[in-house]
């Protein structure tokens, strides 16, 4: 019975930390979670290959991918200040927030 707990304990830990949304942890460790992982540097180099956006990117590295946004805001929200910016693409309005220069949350 103690054996099962251990690997139930194990297993939560394990895949708890898995369970973090990208946007929260690029937020909470900035560039770091790119930098600190050699894995995710190869990931922002393919993404920005593939024109793609991800998590932890810089706002140069999202120009690189792609390109100048339409439209840029600043927005503060609660005393924390963000930027956004709005890119068409495929017939879609997609929004990039950035925080400290870091991409944060994606619609």
């Amino acid at each position: 019975m103690k054996k099962n707990f251990i690997l139930l304990l194990a297993g939560i830990m394990v895949f708890g930390g898995c369970a973090i949304h990208p946007g929260f942890r690029a937020e909470r460790e900035g560039r770091s979670m790119i930098t600190d992982y050699p894995m995710n540097k190869l990931a922002v180099a393919r993404a920005i290959q593939q024109h793609r956006i991800i998590y932890g990117m810089t706002m140069e590295e999202v120009i690189e991918s792609w390109g100048y946004p339409e439209y840029q805001h600043e927005l503060i929200i609660n005393g924390m200040v963000y930027y956004s910016w709005a890119y068409r693409k495929d017939n879609r309005t997609r929004i990039l927030y950035f925080r400290h220069g870091i991409v944060v949350d994606i619609k």
